[in-house]
């Protein structure tokens, strides 16, 4: 099978959408976190790009209104109850 770019970059974002650590990177990041996501850039800079894009989805930065943490919490829920992994 034949993969183009755009398969492998929605992949990705799929893995990291879904990635409950990430969430938690992204709403309430702690150190461990913090590190283990800065080390993942280091070691793979092209996929910056779409780590940037899938914050930005579950921090709400590009919806003009904000998320309140219920809301938010709530979004996470039921990502993770969807994908089958929490």
């Amino acid at each position: 099978m034949e993969y183009s770019v755009k398969s492998i970059n929605d992949t990705l974002l799929y893995h990291i959408l879904v990635d409950e650590e990430f969430i938690h990177y992204v709403n309430e990041p702690t150190a461990v976190l913090i590190q283990k996501w800065e080390r993942y850039m280091e070691q793979h800079p092209e996929h910056i790009p779409t780590i940037n894009l899938a914050r930005g989805i579950i921090s709400g930065e590009n919806i003009t209104t904000k998320m309140t943490d219920q809301e938010k919490s709530e979004l996470e829920s039921q990502i993770i109850h969807r994908c089958c992994i929490g």
